[in-house]
C-alpha cells in the first residue's frame, strides 16, 4: 500500500482505509481506542515508513488528548468484503468481518498523516 488516501472508522478498534489504486485495508487495533470516533486527527506510524500487522501504530487525536493504539492486524479487503463492511457501518447488516487473506502488498505501508 503505497499511501492511505482516506479512511472510516468501522468501530472503536478498527477502520477502513482506502489507499492507492482504490485499494482497500482493514486495519485491526490491539485495543479499543475510546476517541477513534472523535479524532480530529489520525496518524500511522510504521517501522521504515510501513506499517504492518503488530508493527505499526495509529496515534488518535481528539483536540483535547492523544491516543496511541498498536495495529494487530491488516488485511487487504475484496469488493465484496467492502460491501459487507458499508453495510455493517451504516447498521443494515449483522457485524460481519469479511476480509481476504493478508496480500503481499498488506505488509505495510508508507506512513501519511490524515487530516
Amino acid at each position: 500500500m503505497a499511501s492511505v488516501r482516506d479512511y472510516r472508522v468501522l468501530d472503536d478498534a478498527s477502520l477502513l482505509v482506502r489507499a492507492d489504486h482504490q485499494r482497500h485495508y482493514q486495519l485491526l487495533l490491539m485495543r479499543p481506542a475510546r476517541g477513534l470516533r472523535y479524532a480530529d486527527r489520525l496518524r500511522l506510524v510504521g517501522r521504515g515508513g510501513r506499517v504492518c500487522s503488530g508493527l505499526g501504530e495509529l496515534v488518535i487525536r481528539d483536540g483535547v488528548m492523544t491516543e496511541s493504539v498498536r495495529v494487530d492486524s491488516v488485511f487487504r479487503v475484496s469488493q465484496s468484503g467492502l460491501a459487507s463492511l458499508e453495510e455493517r457501518r451504516s447498521g443494515n447488516a449483522e457485524v460481519v468481518r469479511e476480509t481476504t487473506a493478508p496480500a503481499p502488498e498488506s505488509t505495510g505501508a508508507e506512513v501519511e498523516e490524515l487530516d
